[in-house]
């Protein structure tokens, strides 16, 4: 028996968390394991549709690879936090193959890039062209299936919404799955970003962008709408099945959106626009931060708009800035007549 109620995890799961409390491990190291397993296993439902053993066991190591690749570039992990879950998943991994249920240790092929010691380069950014793409083909029904295009009003301004958010404010996926409504000052059109449970900074909102965001909020069925100047998700996760918003009745509060659910709808309208293949989230913050700059925003100000914490993080996008302008000057030379 676990120490503490482990029931939201798959039994597969739930059993290595037993072995490791039947070996005496700390419960604050179990406790760690399993919100890391949670995790695993919430990914499994979105990108697999099934959290389960028989899921697990067929996953390739390039599908354990893009589970840390999604760590790494939508969530921005520490290295020190990627290694310490690789260290849950290795461990977990070889419990099953020491019971002859999995072949391999796929964790083990996994590798942890270090993201802010790579140089930009022009594919890390969405060009004006792609970003018009993709508003167009989500506020469009094309390439949907009969039941997609039934429901597709009550997805469309909060798909837009959240596009707007990432490309236009530069928020992170991890910012936009935690806005409360209680977050949202929908009087001053202002807008409360909070990052790893703390309050950041407020963003002023257009008049266009506060219309959206209050828009979607006002076409939830009332039933399920998450509730002004409260505690509610403001994004909310859809089912297809009922045809409306979910509903967590132990929480008696809508079912908040996902930071995964929101990769694979990102994931799911770059196919369907046709796009090239691996833009996401943070391709589309990227771009915004670099357009400030780009527009002569000053440093400050654009560390603050963002939430950095230093103005270190700015280098790569300022490295990057120099870099193209560089390459723009050896171009004009290259074409200017003697």
């Amino acid at each position: 028996m676990l120490p503490f109620d482990a029931d939201c995890v798959p039994p597969y799961m739930k059993d290595y968390l037993a072995s490791l409390h039947a070996k005496g491990r700390r419960e604050s190291t179990i406790k760690r394991y399993f919100y890391d397993l949670n995790d695993v296993a919430a990914w499994m439902r979105v990108v697999k549709g099934d959290d389960s053993f028989f899921v697990y066991e067929r996953l390739t190591t390039d599908e354990v690879q893009s589970y840390f690749d999604f760590l790494t570039n939508e969530r921005a992990y520490s290295m020190r936090t990627l290694k310490r879950v690789l260290t849950v998943a290795k461990q977990m991994e070889q419990f099953y193959v020491e019971r002859n249920k999995l072949s391999y240790n796929r964790a083990k092929q996994v590798q942890l890039h270090q993201e802010e010691i790579t140089p930009f380069e022009t594919l890390d950014f969405v060009s004006d062209q792609e970003l018009a793409q993709l508003k167009d083909i989500i506020t469009s029904e094309e390439g949907l299936t009969e039941n997609q295009q039934k429901y597709r009003h009550l997805l469309m301004e909060r798909n837009l919404s959240i596009f707007t958010l990432l490309a236009q404010y530069g928020l992170t996926l991890q910012e936009i799955t935690s806005i409360k409504m209680r977050h949202i000052n929908f009087v001053h059109h202002e807008l409360a970003v909070y990052s790893n449970g703390q309050r950041s900074r407020i963003l002023p909102l257009t008049k266009a962008d506060h219309q959206l965001l209050y828009s979607y909020w006002e076409n939830i069925p009332s039933p399920v709408r998450p509730a002004l100047y409260s505690g509610d998700a403001f994004f909310v996760a859809f089912d297809y099945q009922r045809g409306t918003y979910r509903w967590v009745y132990s929480d008696h509060a809508p079912k908040p959106l996902t930071e995964i659910a929101v990769q694979k709808m990102m994931r799911l309208e770059v196919e369907r626009g046709g796009l090239r293949k691996g833009i996401s989230a943070q391709h589309l913050r990227r771009t915004c931060i670099l357009k400030q700059l780009q527009a002569g925003e000053a440093y400050e100000t654009v560390q603050s708009w963002f939430g950095f914490k230093t103005p270190l993080s700015l280098n790569r996008f300022i490295a990057y800035l120099e870099q193209e302008q560089l390459q723009s000057v050896d171009t004009k030379k290259a074409t200017t007549p003697f």
